[in-house]
């Protein structure tokens, strides 16, 4: 077994962790690398005496310098690792990093006993998903029948496709829901969420196959395509993060925003956009799963306040654990400006659409990595389709 420690400081000089490992190896031997899609950062220091590998993650704002995912070759099994990163962003105790023999099969550190096994390792803030990732959820969707179809919802600026799809056993249904993950490229939990999501309303489920006579779905894994390809954190990046690219009246920077607010437009021509939710994952408080707007997207009074109590109602019934709903979070007045996705559809839709961001935790050691978002996209799907009125 490799033993493995993790550090974290807003200092680069880092308290190191004594032990003595059974195995006598040369950390000399290990090859530190990242050059594949998510890896991050770019630059290690290996502390050959202290069996220490050093990095900082990549960051456009200091804040934010969170995301990490790389890979150590030439391991002695036995031998013991420690890992000091700057300035991760870790505020919950509940927070641990994951790791895996073979950047598939992830599980989190124990912090009383931290193991991972084989030469090589591979380690990460979260379970990482890439474009492949995404690719590959459109590919068995749409293996599972006629109702799911994959489209390109843009080119990144990089020139990579921005994956999506569309669920729905008719050719326009009468509701329609948009669900998207990833604005903020570091919170990959969300892109799981979806995942999930997609998988449960494309599956043989039975409440699956009545959401999708009644509901078209679209889902959208991540619309940060390039900064989640080249493991950059995205949030606060210049000249915007792609969250804060929905001003009312300007042209959108980035084609993925460009992209769903056209297609957002043309849902809800006819009125039919009942529900939007931008997902997101940072480092919340614990395992409690949260429903955010702010003023300008505050959903009223009358008809839209009822279906956000009716929606609530139904996450606070299907979020039953180890991820559970805190109900909703205010996050006030002018929070980020007027630039926001669900405060743009507020704005721009009807007035009955729900239409917020969700924010899930980490929160790790709860569960199986990526089990717990993956089922939390099958809960959202199921209240979803509790609020819509469909019942087995």
């Amino acid at each position: 077994m490799t033993h493995v420690h993790i550090i974290n400081s807003a200092v680069w000089a880092l308290l190191m962790l004594t032990a003595v490992s059974p195995v006598l190896a040369d950390p000399a031997n290990w090859k530190v690398s990242s050059d594949f899609p998510g890896g991050s950062p770019r630059k290690f220091k290996i502390d050959v005496p202290a069996k220490t590998i050093r990095f900082q993650p990549i960051s456009e704002a200091g804040p934010w310098a969170t995301w990490w995912y790389f890979k150590v070759a030439g391991l002695t099994p036995g031998e013991e690792i420690h890992i000091a990163s700057g300035r991760v962003f870790f505020t919950s105790a509940n927070v641990k990093p994951v790791v895996s023999t073979d950047g598939r099969h992830w599980k989190f550190f124990d912090e009383r006993n931290p193991r991972a096994d084989g030469p090589e390792m591979f380690f990460a803030w979260y379970a990482p998903y890439v474009l492949a990732d995404a690719q590959e959820l459109v590919a068995d969707c749409e293996k599972l029948g006629s109702h799911a179809a994959g489209f390109e919802l843009c080119k990144s600026e990089a020139g990579d496709p921005v994956p999506a799809l569309r669920i729905a056993g008719a050719e326009k249904p009468s509701k329609a829901v948009w669900i998207q993950a990833r604005q903020h490229a570091w919170e990959v939990g969300g892109s799981w969420v979806a995942d999930g999501l997609a998988r449960w309303a494309s599956s043989d489920d039975s409440l699956a196959s009545e959401f999708r006579k009644k509901v078209e779905l679209f889902v959208v894994p991540i619309m940060d395509v390039d900064n989640c390809q080249q493991g950059n954190g995205g949030k606060d990046q210049t000249p915007c993060d792609h969250n804060q690219d929905w001003n009312t009246g300007k042209t959108p920077v980035w084609n993925s925003v460009a992209a769903a607010k056209s297609r957002l437009k043309a849902i809800d021509d006819d009125r039919r956009l009942a529900i939007f939710i931008d997902l997101h994952d940072p480092n919340w408080e614990g395992s409690v799963i949260r429903w955010c707007w702010q003023a300008e997207s505050a959903p009223g009074e009358g008809i839209p306040a009822r279906n956000t109590e009716a929606f609530l109602a139904a996450m606070q019934g299907e979020f039953v654990g180890p991820l559970t709903f805190g109900g909703p979070q205010d996050l006030g007045a002018n929070y980020e400006g007027n630039r926001m996705s669900h405060i743009w559809v507020r704005t721009h839709c009807a007035a009955e659409t729900i239409t917020g961001c969700l924010e899930v935790p980490v929160a790790g050691g709860l569960q199986d990595v990526p089990q717990q978002h993956l089922d939390v996209g099958r809960q959202l799907g199921i209240a979803i389709a509790k609020y819509l009125g469909l019942k087995l």
